[in-house]
């Protein structure tokens, strides 16, 4: 039987199994988003942009957030 990983579709949530988080991370600065820094680290996000989930790890502490509208994204990192 062979194993594929599945294309990254950045439309839906990331399914962790498969990727890493820098590789989503490598794949919004190559098409274009602007990374607004690290939530955890004191970044003040714009109140009018909603922004969705797009990667958790299993434990929930390393999340990355999007909105595709804006290209914008940000990191959440609460350490395991």
């Amino acid at each position: 039987m062979e194993f594929t990983i599945p294309v990254l579709d950045i439309t839906k949530k990331i399914d962790r199994d498969f990727y890493h988080p820098r590789q989503v991370v490598e794949y919004l600065d190559e098409n274009g988003y602007r990374h607004l820094g690290w939530l955890n680290g004191g970044i003040q996000l714009p109140y009018d942009v909603p922004f969705k989930e797009l990667y958790s790890d299993r434990s929930g502490s390393y999340c990355i957030y999007v909105n595709h509208e804006a290209q914008l994204y940000y990191c959440v990192d609460m350490g395991d």
